[in-house]
């Protein structure tokens, strides 16, 4: 996780409470969809759970 790097473009923005929910969600029910890096470690697919 400390070699990735949120997108700057990325136009999403994930408020706190919306972070809480998904680690809520991941506690709840698991989870077993990776966040998705490009070729130079930069988030494509993920952000809010990366937030966790």
């Amino acid at each position: 996780m400390s070699e990735i790097t949120p997108d700057i473009k990325n136009a999403k923005e994930h408020p706190q409470k919306q972070i809480d929910q998904i680690k809520g969600s991941i506690k709840e029910f698991s989870f077993n969809d990776p966040i998705a890096v490009d070729e130079n470690n930069v988030i494509i697919g993920g952000h809010g759970r990366s937030n966790n």
